[in-house]
């Protein structure tokens, strides 16, 4: 009989227009992102795609961890970030190997789509 793993890949995908985006709070910015973001996110040029993008990451992480039964940190205790080749990858509370989750983003017009994929045990 062969052994089961309890390894339980996982898979998040979160779907959001940018335009919801267009005029946050200052509440809101602080609640989505990390502090490191929110200094790139005062000198984006583009505000709403920038919240957009990292709340689609964020919601799409915790999909994947919440359907592990792991207990998702804060928004702003994670922080999407680009490898030297462009390649997103989350950092933060409660990942201690960002290479565990790979992310993938895409826009087109005023939607932003991502998908964050737990790749090992």
């Amino acid at each position: 009989m062969a052994k089961v793993s309890n390894y339980h890949p996982s898979i998040g995908v979160d779907m959001t227009t940018i335009s919801r985006f267009n005029d946050p709070s200052a509440s809101f910015v602080k609640t989505v992102l990390s502090p490191s973001e929110r200094k790139e996110y005062q000198e984006s040029k583009n505000k709403p795609q920038y919240l957009a993008t990292r709340w689609a990451v964020k919601e799409a992480f915790f999909k994947v961890v919440m359907s592990m039964g792991i207990e998702a940190p804060g928004m702003n205790k994670l922080s999407l970030c680009h490898s030297a080749l462009g390649a997103p990858y989350i950092i933060g509370k409660g990942i201690s190997d960002p290479t565990i989750y790979s992310v993938s983003i895409s826009h087109e017009g005023d939607n932003v789509i991502a998908v964050v994929y737990r790749t090992i045990p």
